[in-house]
């Protein structure tokens, strides 16, 4: 009768272990979405607000279209404006940034 009782335990722990387990849907979305939500927040906001105010700066003080003027003839190669070479810096130094290999990089 004991063997009974342990055995009938054990399947009681299993049912729980299960129900703990399983999720439904709707749980696991809302999961996903929480996570996504607070990378967002936390990883791409603050990247975005400081390229926008680095370009910001860069518009107003001119040196847009004096990078655009000395980078035209490379950038011209691929038939891209000169201004494009911008684009290519900031993919760098947001690689170093995240520690992840860069094609531009030269320690890659």
């Amino acid at each position: 009768m004991s063997e009974e009782i342990k055995t009938e335990e054990a399947g009681t722990d299993n049912n729980q272990e299960e129900k703990k387990q399983k999720k439904s849907i709707v749980t696991s979305f809302m999961d996903g979405a929480k996570e996504g939500f607070y990378i967002g927040i936390e990883n791409i906001l603050p990247a975005m607000v400081l390229g926008y105010v680095i370009i910001r700066f860069l518009e107003l003080t001119g040196l847009v279209n004096l990078i655009g003027k000395v980078f035209a003839p490379v950038m011209g190669i691929f038939g891209l404006p000169g201004e494009a070479a911008i684009v290519l810096m900031s993919a760098f130094f947001a690689a170093r940034r995240a520690g992840t290999p860069s094609s531009f990089s030269p320690c890659s």
